[in-house]
């Protein structure tokens, strides 16, 4: 049986139990963050017609997802001590940063959004853009703060944290947004795809990450242990070459 909050009165996103497991942690012990998520968004950022900017890819709630995930990673992780020092990111800019992240949707056409296999020039422009565009948003909503990590979570997704410093998984700012958003991006339903992802795919893909490569990964690890159902246990791809041809 689902938890009361992944009901009605939460956010039909919340519901749906191919985004949020229903015997994960998230579930038993994070569900205000929905909440919280939601108040924010209405009292700072109502300035943001949010169902619009979705609607371009049909990636309803994507907002929201990835605010309360980044806002229950942050907590988990200074729960747990993950990292030192990470109580004292700021909740209110996370919040802002992860839900105004992709804020220049409207400005792109729909058409270039929804385009099924792009390739990777085409793919790099569009992120280039919505990564331009938004960070032209963010001054004028008065969020300007939030310009360096949403720079840096386009640059991170770019390619996946390849060629990134070391100190890169430890960025109490960046991984709490950057896990959620590709978390979210696979298994929320989109436009252009066909399926969204399992939770166990979508968990499991995020170590394999350029930047999970090494040994230490302290934010993403805590991500896939607060989202990932109880009876999966995902492990980073040990082989990268093809091995059947």
């Amino acid at each position: 049986m689902l938890p009361p909050y992944l009901g009605k009165g939460r956010g039909r996103w919340a519901g749906r139990e191919c985004r949020i497991a229903p015997s994960g942690r998230f579930a038993a012990e994070f569900q205000g963050v929905i909440d919280e998520g939601q108040a924010f968004r209405r009292e700072r950022l109502g300035m943001i017609d949010f169902p619009s900017l979705q609607s371009r890819e049909g990636a309803f709630h994507h907002n929201e997802a990835v605010a309360a995930y980044a806002l229950a990673l942050l907590r988990a992780a200074a729960r747990a001590g993950t990292l030192d020092g990470s109580g004292a990111v700021d909740e209110a800019s996370l919040l802002a940063a992860a839900l105004l992240h992709d804020v220049s949707k409207d400005t792109i056409d729909a058409g270039r959004i929804n385009a099924v296999g792009l390739d990777g020039a085409k793919c790099d422009r569009l992120r280039e853009d919505l990564r331009a565009g938004t960070l032209s948003i963010l001054d004028q909503v008065g969020f300007a703060e939030a310009t360096p990590v949403i720079d840096r979570l386009y640059r991170f997704e770019a390619n996946g944290g390849a060629g990134t410093p070391a100190e890169v998984l430890g960025d109490s700012v960046l991984l709490p947004i950057a896990a959620p958003d590709i978390y979210d991006a696979m298994t929320a339903p989109k436009f252009y795809k066909g399926t969204s992802w399992c939770i166990s795919g979508a968990l499991g893909e995020l170590l394999h990450l350029p930047a999970c490569a090494a040994s230490v990964r302290p934010l993403i690890q805590a991500f896939i242990d607060l989202m990932r159902p109880a009876d999966f246990s995902p492990t980073p791809r040990r082989e990268s070459g093809v091995i059947i041809r």
